[in-house]
């Protein structure tokens, strides 16, 4: 094999990684993104979760108080 078989086989190979290094950006720009919408997701998820708590505490406090005012319960 001559200097510029060997040459011609190194610029392949490069092309082949190059290829596959623009391969692996555009996952890992891909999979970024589908973490920040996950996280948000995640966080938007929390949010409503505690709402969701808070109304179910006003409501249990709203449901005591009716009970005590009608003796259904003891102080």
């Amino acid at each position: 094999m001559n200097h510029e078989e060997k040459l011609d086989l190194i610029l392949n190979k490069l092309d082949s990684i190059e290829k596959h290094i623009e391969l692996l950006d555009f996952k890992i720009d891909r999979n970024s993104k589908k973490i920040e919408d996950l996280q948000l997701d995640v966080k938007i998820m929390e949010r409503d979760m505690i709402r969701d708590i808070h109304s179910l505490k006003d409501q249990t406090e709203t449901i005591i108080e009716f009970l005590k005012m009608n003796d259904l319960v003891s102080n």
